[in-house]
């Protein structure tokens, strides 16, 4: 076990996920893991680039029984300068597509719930997947803020304010969910301030309009 104050460093890593068919790239980046009071923290920071922000991604495991924190923060960043590639999850022209990220959540120590919060932003994504649209779908704006917590066993789902903007057309959210002995009840409030036709025109991509 690390003694105190000490840490490890891995540079440069390349990270590569996949799931079912989808390929997701990160890197080079840099790995650290260190024991601090109180806990043992995971980091993963991804490159600098251009004087941007880089996306640091932490988590910090205490020492004795208690809740887990994750943490991912930074940007505006491009995908390309995280290193995600072409066509990574249907991802297309990654220069120009960036995101920004300010987002925490904590596992409670008996590990049954989950508390997350913050909010998140992706400006000029293009992307191409054709369960949703024939063609690419292009200059994509979204950003998605909130706090909610639920129970991992999938019994409970609270939303307390989620917000979702596509362009300039928003959507605001809140209430709860449960799910017991095979049926869910719940209280959901949806919000959609009114947006100018012309503002909901220029927010939907260009694929999805019909002819």
């Amino acid at each position: 076990w690390l003694p105190a104050s000490t840490t490890l460093e891995l540079s440069p890593v390349h990270i590569t996920v996949r799931n079912e068919g989808q390929v997701l790239n990160i890197g080079p980046a840099t790995i650290r893991f260190g024991r601090e009071t109180g806990g043992a923290r995971f980091a993963v920071t991804s490159a600098a680039s251009d004087g941007a922000t880089p996306i640091r991604f932490d988590v910090l495991v205490p020492l004795a029984p208690g809740p887990v924190e994750f943490g991912v923060a930074g940007g505006p960043v491009s995908l390309r300068a995280l290193g995600v590639e072409e066509h990574d999850l249907g991802l297309e022209d990654l220069e120009h597509a960036e995101m920004e990220v300010n987002a925490r959540a904590t596992l409670s120590a008996d590990g049954r719930s989950l508390r997350i919060s913050g909010r998140s932003r992706f400006d000029d994504l293009s992307l191409y997947q054709p369960r949703l649209a024939r063609d690419p779908l292009r200059n994509l704006a979204l950003a998605v803020a909130g706090d909610a917590d639920m129970n991992l066993d999938g019994s409970r789902v609270h939303v307390d304010d989620l917000r979702v903007d596509v362009g300039k057309v928003k959507l605001h959210a809140a209430g709860e969910l449960a799910r017991e002995g095979g049926h869910a009840t719940g209280r959901l409030h949806f919000d959609v301030p009114l947006a100018a036709c012309s503002d909901m025109l220029a927010s939907t991509p260009t694929s999805l309009v019909p002819p």
